[in-house]
């Protein structure tokens, strides 16, 4: 994939996010076999893969459309119309907006599915995502494997490993713990990963799903919106060790 886009897309790898590629023809002439200099120039797109997809943003659409039309010829692809903002991807439903330099991640509809694919849409959402006072442990675990507990099991701690990934960073010390026995949880465990199902049900119902990520305002033309107040009362500078190895093994400093 690399190939096709640096060498004959004429993409250029970004040096922070190897993950994204841009084409800039606003300023520097360039020419691709099967376009038209017209076609390309003042073309500008940033691409990013994850695995197999792709998210793409321009500012011509319709020489972004050509653009891709030439992509195709060397990837197989199946892509959604254009759009002037981009509504899912990758189970995440973005929400910008420039002027107050606002983005807003939410996987609403993705959980939801959940609720529906294992039949709890009717059950009562918690503000918590685990008990304080479990007993999850290999212990804990049955001597004989209930193969379809585990397998609905694994599937839904997967697809709950996908959220707090993106939207729901404080469930991660939940996920993380019942990830741990995929090979036979037990009825306890099977309640731990539907509490933790309830929580981001929750979070729904009380409308504080997904994350937002605001950047300070602009300072042209004196335009400053009263939202970013909040942002200069609230800025931590803090410092984690984070390399997550046992004790014996931790750097010391």
């Amino acid at each position: 994939m690399h190939k096709v886009l640096s060498k004959e897309m004429g993409m250029t790898r970004c040096k922070s996010d190897p993950c994204v590629w841009i084409f800039d023809a606003r300023t520097n002439e360039i020419r691709l076999k099967g376009l038209k200099k017209d076609q390309t120039n003042g073309l500008h797109i940033k691409l990013a893969a994850h695995v197999d997809d792709f998210l793409i943003t321009t500012n011509s659409k319709t020489k972004c459309l050509a653009w891709m039309q030439v992509l195709g010829k060397h990837l197989t692809m199946k892509y959604d119309e254009l759009t002037e903002r981009p509504r899912d991807y990758m189970s995440l439903t973005m929400y910008y907006d420039r002027s107050k330099r606002l983005l807003k991640l939410s996987q609403k509809p993705y959980v939801e599915k959940l609720l529906r694919m294992h039949n709890l849409t009717e059950l009562k959402g918690c503000p918590t995502p685990i008990i304080v006072d479990h007993n999850f442990c290999v212990a804990s675990q049955p001597e004989e494997v209930d193969v379809e507990r585990r397998n609905k099991y694994r599937s839904m701690v997967a697809a709950l490993n996908w959220v707090v990934q993106f939207t729901c960073p404080e469930g991660t010390l939940a996920i993380s713990t019942l990830s741990r026995f995929f090979d036979n949880p037990s009825k306890d465990m099977w309640n731990g990963a539907t509490r933790a199902l309830r929580y981001m049900k929750w979070k729904i119902d009380n409308k504080i799903e997904g994350l937002e990520f605001n950047g300070m305002p602009f300072k042209t033309k004196g335009v400053y919106h009263e939202e970013f107040d909040w942002i200069k009362r609230n800025q931590i500078t803090a410092y984690s060790d984070a390399s997550f190895l046992p004790k014996e093994l931790a750097d010391k400093s």
